[in-house]
């Protein structure tokens, strides 16, 4: 990695075959083995600085190349981006919050359809495509906020307003949280689409899209370890839950049913761990409402569910509620949990 972090930094000569002017990609595979503060911290220090320094004024990481040798001067430029793979079980470690901070989390749902692989094919100059040059990546950047006080105070306050919930639970959602949130909207493409066509309504539909991706990658992160019985639940993840289904001027956002999950599957902590929102039906722009039974005839739910709960009816309304593919997956992520010993098995 060493190497490729120097190479983006040299121009492209007939001697040398530097990367100065495209964009690279470092990969951390299986990033949360070890808590990346060990490995990483240094790195996330000299980022931080970056943001504030304008060009090619970037910070640098002393590298050791030999003893009695002067350290080589890493530069961490602008053109390199960072990401990392992870998985959720007992063999990881959780993201602190100082990365949480500087991170966007992506949740990948759970696949319906198996492809097949029918060939390996190596990567090689065959299908491998051109690299992608640092003036072109630059150009699709939005380098500061581009929405009136107006468009924009509405999220703002949504924010705000989740803020004030997680006083409860000793947790904040800092500055850089929503400058990171309204960041990505102003930068999400089609938001820049219906703004360079004066298209108010498209707008705020995009936007609101935008905005619900990073409730789920930038917020829902920082709410991991929140008791999810007593206060923190009554006075915290339920006003938050509220919050997610009255929305914003009238449109709902389609996270209850995964915002139950991360309430259900962490064992007496609010653990965000599914990505059900994505796979949601879509008509004309409108997400299909969550599907809801009220029937008493409906199933009844498995002893771990919503296990506080004393109210059976309350249990079995809660469970009913939920769509049968996902009653199916819960069950199972439940048993799971019981016979890992997470879970107490409490009939």
């Amino acid at each position: 990695m060493l190497r490729l972090l120097a190479q983006s930094q040299k121009p492209w000569s007939n001697d040398y075959p530097g990367l100065q002017d495209a964009v690279c990609l470092v990969l951390l595979d299986e990033m949360n083995l070890a808590h990346p503060e060990l490995y990483f911290a240094e790195f996330l220090s000299k980022l931080e600085l970056r943001r504030g320094r304008k060009g090619s004024d970037v910070p640098f990481i002393p590298v050791k190349i030999g003893a009695g040798m002067k350290p080589y001067e890493l530069s961490l430029g602008r053109n390199v981006l960072w990401t990392g793979t992870m998985n959720q079980d007992e063999t990881t470690k959780s993201l602190s919050d100082k990365v949480l901070d500087r991170s966007i989390i992506i949740n990948f749902p759970r696949p319906t359809e198996l492809k097949r692989r029918l060939k390996l094919t190596p990567l090689d100059e065959r299908n491998r495509g051109p690299a992608l040059h640092k003036a072109s990546w630059q150009s699709w950047l939005v380098q500061g906020s581009i929405f009136p006080e107006e468009v924009v105070k509405p999220f703002k306050a949504f924010i705000e307003n989740m803020n004030a919930a997680l006083a409860i639970s000793g947790r904040a959602l800092g500055h850089r949280i929503w400058q990171s949130i309204e960041y990505y909207m102003a930068n999400y493409p089609d938001v820049r689409a219906a703004l360079a066509e004066k298209d108010e309504p498209s707008t705020h539909k995009a936007m609101h899209i935008a905005f619900e991706d990073q409730l789920v990658q930038k917020v829902m992160p920082k709410l991991r370890g929140i008791d999810t019985r007593g206060k923190s639940k009554t006075e915290c993840l339920d006003k938050i839950r509220g919050q997610i289904v009255a929305g914003i001027n009238g449109n709902s956002f389609n996270l209850a049913e995964d915002f139950d999950l991360a309430c259900e599957l962490g064992y007496g902590q609010f653990i965000w761990q599914s990505a059900n929102y994505l796979n949601v039906n879509v008509t004309d722009g409108n997400p299909s409402p969550i599907a809801t039974q009220t029937d008493n005839d409906g199933e009844d739910p498995p002893p771990l569910f919503q296990k506080d709960e004393t109210d059976s009816a309350k249990r079995r309304k809660a469970w009913n509620a939920k769509k049968p593919e996902h009653r199916d997956e819960l069950r199972r992520k439940l048993e799971e949990n019981a016979k890992a010993g997470r879970i107490p098995d409490q009939q």
